[in-house]
């Protein structure tokens, strides 16, 4: 009897113990992690103001073209390798590809609501330049990606100086590679003029516009009521800046002006690249290689095969003292042949352009990237 008593009363104080145990309250369910996503704004050499957005997650991208109101996406893969870093899409049947410093610029050939735009460059949308102006002051070297015959040819391209005063004033002086006509003729390697500069072709004004503050209004003296677009982005190591010239007139394309060595060049610059300015001609990526013994690799994408050409004797600016020219040799339907590539190194950002020496300098192609 006693042995039962001891069992009830076990099962008495189990039961109420048990029955005091506090209920288990449901975990949470983990907060899901948000996609990391870019988005910039710049021009296409069309001339047509456009939007980029990334998404680094997923793999994503989009363009919008706001001139004329066509927009693209789809998804996109990474380059690994050599050009290892650099975006790819594929879309109807061709490769287009981008270089991004992420929050900083992007230089892409994806498609844009037009074939003609084969370059496009862009800045942050998230950027306030009002709070960064002291970092945009100062001299860029230009040039100007469009399909606009310079004196008289679609072989020359126009290139120059633009000055951002503190003033408020933009001056910009134009030069041809070549050619006969309004514009005055010299090669980057022979500007021997003192900067900033006070006279152009081109004066005006600029200021951050108060809406899209990555942005630019720019207003020249010679058409007071019609404001182009500018973009920028700037800190202390680097600036660029943008300016659309309207629908048919491509883009102004600046990097500053800055005192440099040529021992800290040395790099592995990725870029997208555009052999013209015109319908289908932007499809191409690359990266440049230099190293610190005064030579340089240049690896050209072209469909799945990637030709790789050297050049040496780099030759550095004076007054343009980030500019940099080398003889490149490369090889144009199995024949060999030397073209000389500018190049312009700013910060982590890099641009270049090049022309055949063997024929009248004309214009070969131009590229835009980074050093990933």
């Amino acid at each position: 009897m006693r042995y039962l008593k001891l069992i009830l009363a076990f099962s008495i104080l189990v039961t109420f113990v048990f029955s005091c145990k506090k209920k288990e309250e449901p975990k949470p369910e983990p907060t899901p992690t948000p996609d990391v996503m870019y988005n910039y704004s710049g021009s296409g050499s069309r001339g047509d103001l456009i939007r980029v957005e990334t998404d680094q997650t997923i793999k994503n991208f989009y363009t919008y073209n706001e001139t004329l109101g066509l927009s693209i996406s789809g998804n996109y893969t990474v380059l690994t390798d050599t050009l290892n870093g650099i975006g790819k899409i594929s879309y109807n049947n061709s490769n287009y590809y981008a270089v991004e410093l992420p929050e900083k610029i992007i230089a892409t050939n994806f498609p844009s609501g037009d074939l003609n735009n084969t370059f496009t460059f862009g800045v942050s949308s998230s950027f306030d330049n009002s709070n960064r102006l002291n970092y945009f002051y100062g001299s860029y070297f230009y040039l100007h990606v469009s399909s606009q015959p310079v004196n008289g040819s679609s072989y020359n391209r126009e290139w120059g100086i633009i000055s951002l005063l503190q003033n408020g004033n933009i001056i910009i002086k134009k030069y041809a590679t070549a050619g006969t006509g309004s514009m005055d003729v010299l090669l980057p390697e022979a500007y021997n003029s003192t900067l900033p500069i006070d006279t152009g072709e081109l004066m005006g004004t600029w200021a951050v516009n108060t809406n899209n503050k990555e942005r630019f209004n720019v207003i020249f003296n010679s058409n007071p009521y019609k404001t182009y677009t500018g973009f920028g982005y700037a800190d202390n190591n680097q600036s660029c800046f943008v300016l659309d010239m309207g629908q048919g007139y491509g883009l102004l394309l600046g990097f500053k002006i800055q005192n440099i060595t040529s021992y800290e060049i040395p790099g592995n610059y990725k870029y997208i690249k555009t052999f013209s300015d015109n319908y289908n001609g932007g499809k191409y990526a690359g990266a440049a290689k230099i190293s610190t013994s005064d030579t340089c690799w240049f690896y050209n994408l072209t469909g799945n095969k990637i030709y790789k050409d050297y050049a040496t004797s780099i030759n550095q600016g004076t007054v343009l003292n980030n500019v940099f020219n080398a003889s490149v040799k490369t090889n144009y339907q199995g024949i060999d042949v030397f073209e000389k590539v500018y190049f312009i190194i700013c910060g982590q950002m890099f641009f270049s352009f090049s022309l055949r020496p063997d024929q009248n300098n004309n214009y070969v192609s131009c590229s835009a990237g980074a050093e990933l």
